[in-house]
């Protein structure tokens, strides 16, 4: 698939043998190259050994917090081969890698909920080792060909027939796909209908569920022979201007080296549907130059996209990702840069010790702490972090452990005292949207109904209320949907359809249907928002149903 129109002449900055010539800004006669700057100040093995770590130091009995005692329970329910406390303590300190069977350990031994700690592994696993294979990264414990076939048939036959498929079972279906010699499913129509429904429930999905259904697409997405039906799956749904979620349907495209992925996102770019696409591509780009899957005619036109993009207003986090996508490329593309773009991306906010004071806060108040170096680290990502995808996967990994709970109640604590500061506050919310819990959803629902925040504030909320933890009631719903749409109508801004689409978002992950079927028969809201509960409503009641579990 062509990314762009067909060119007669070398694209705008290469010169005739396609190489990169030098652009100063029109300001200088110079132009500065930053060095590099690593994305990930943890380690991957780091993150995985916190995990394991914090969840067995804060283990609800007392006794399996320490090393001997947790070696001993493992003995006792796996009785075969049980790693020994020094295997244990290479786990939890980086010093080993860590396979599945013993991420599985931890939550057995733990009492656990089945694939918790695996699902929050395997995707920052996929995301920080940077490659776009099929197979998981974690690595599998071999099964005989025979019964992984039985299985499989079983589990493809739940998912064709309409039937109920949990979050693990799309996490071992994908599994057994992934395995060599590649599957061959027959008839091909059966890759576009796992690929149609697997997107569906990924869009409508949260949290543990949302993550083991977005690796399950990621392994579909680079896979050698059913990668085209999925790409063709989040293609067909990014060029529907009702669907939500666009950013998350656009932004997988990250997971393949395909050469049609990345024409994809290269036209999301220059010809977004609507700015939620554009968002889904610019993020999917930061993976995708760090990974070297587009080809340097494309980088080109990314790198004048970007810089055109901060040459005018911009938001923070916009300019942030968009900085961190410039620091990637090419060293020719990075010294075209005008220098004024440089400075605009490497200029911060005043630095504030938000991170310092939730881990000092969190540290005080728990019996066992451990590695505040670490959470600290994960709590400053959660808030600060250029790339959403990074944000996002820090949020998890603490969602994932018992620090959840006391990270929370700081993060709310900490918005509470900054909620009319949209540099601040905004971020906090967002990182609300994943650990917060019902206590903090409450402060959330204050702050869209709130009309004097600014409109980024209110944004922000409106979409947490579709993953912080808690419910709405629908009274809370009707209020603040009719709020909003008499700012849309007072204001006629194009920001305040944002809130309005970020709430349909809402009230549909919520199930709140009896409030959000009133939408479509609102003829004084905008088509958006009209065609967006009408995507909701439309969904198969098993899709929905199944994605919750």
């Amino acid at each position: 698939m062509r990314s762009g129109p067909a060119r007669r002449h070398p694209p705008r900055g290469t010169d005739s043998n396609g190489g990169f010539r030098h652009r100063a800004d029109k300001g200088s006669q110079k132009s500065v190259t930053p060095p590099r700057r690593s994305a990930d100040a943890l380690r991957l093995a780091q993150r995985i050994g916190w995990l394991l770590r914090a969840n067995r130091i804060h283990a609800p009995e007392p006794e399996l917090r320490g090393l001997r005692r947790f070696a001993e329970r493992w003995a006792d329910i796996f009785p075969g081969a049980p790693p020994s406390i020094s295997t244990l303590s290479r786990w939890e300190n980086s010093t080993s890698l860590v396979p599945h069977a013993a991420v599985r350990g931890y939550e057995t031994v733990l009492g656990l909920r089945d694939e918790s700690l695996v699902a929050i592994t395997d995707t920052v696993a996929r995301y920080y080792r940077g490659t776009a294979e099929a197979a998981p990264r974690l690595a599998r414990c071999e099964i005989a060909d025979d019964r992984a076939a039985r299985r499989l048939d079983t589990l493809i036959d739940l998912a064709v027939t309409g039937g109920n498929v949990s979050g693990p079972e799309w996490n071992e279906l994908t599994a057994l796909l992934c395995r060599t010699p590649y599957a061959i499913l027959s008839p091909q129509r059966t890759w576009e209908t796992l690929s149609e429904r697997l997107l569906i429930e990924m869009a409508v999905s949260d949290g543990v569920k949302w993550m083991h259904r977005a690796e399950a697409y990621q392994r579909l997405m680079a896979h050698p022979v059913g990668g085209a039906a999925a790409i063709a799956a989040a293609a067909s749904a990014s060029a529907d201007r009702g669907a939500q979620s666009m950013v998350g349907t656009v932004s997988v495209f990250d997971s393949t080296a395909a050469p049609a992925a990345a024409g994809l996102v290269v036209d999301h770019l220059n010809s977004p549907l609507t700015d939620r696409t554009f968002a889904g591509a610019l993020l999917a780009c930061f993976r995708k130059v760090g990974q070297g899957h587009f080809r340097s005619g494309q980088l080109v036109v990314i790198s004048d996209l970007l810089t055109d993009l901060l040459g005018g207003p911009v938001t923070a986090g916009t300019a942030a990702l968009a900085g961190a996508i410039l620091r990637q490329l090419p060293l020719g593309l990075r010294q075209r840069v005008p220098a004024r773009i440089w400075d605009l991306v490497s200029t911060r906010s005043p630095a504030w010790s938000v991170a310092d004071e939730i881990t000092a806060a969190v540290a005080a108040a728990t019996t066992e702490a451990w590695d505040d170096a670490v959470l600290r680290e994960l709590v400053r990502e959660s808030v600060f972090a250029d790339v959403f995808d990074q944000r996002l996967y820090a949020q998890f990994m603490i969602y994932s452990t018992p620090y959840r709970v006391p990270v929370a109640r700081e993060l709310g604590a900490a918005l509470r005292r900054r909620r009319h500061d949209k540099d601040r506050a905004v971020p906090l919310v967002e990182a609300l949207r994943v650990i917060g819990g019902p206590a903090e959803r409450r402060d959330i629902e204050l702050l869209v109904l709130d009309q004097t925040l600014p409109v980024a504030i209110r944004d922000t909320a409106a979409s947490a209320l579709g993953h912080i933890g808690g419910t709405s009631h629908n009274s809370f719903w009707a209020t603040a949907l009719s709020a909003t749409r008499l700012r849309y109508h007072a204001t006629a801004g194009e920001s305040e359809i944002s809130v309005l689409d970020r709430l349909i978002y809402a009230m549909g992950m919520a199930g709140a249907d009896s409030v959000l079927s009133q939408v479509p028969a609102t003829p004084d809201l905008p088509a958006r928002i009209r065609a967006s509960a009408r995507w909701w409503l439309s969904l198969s009641p098993c899709f929905r149903q199944s994605a919750r579990t």
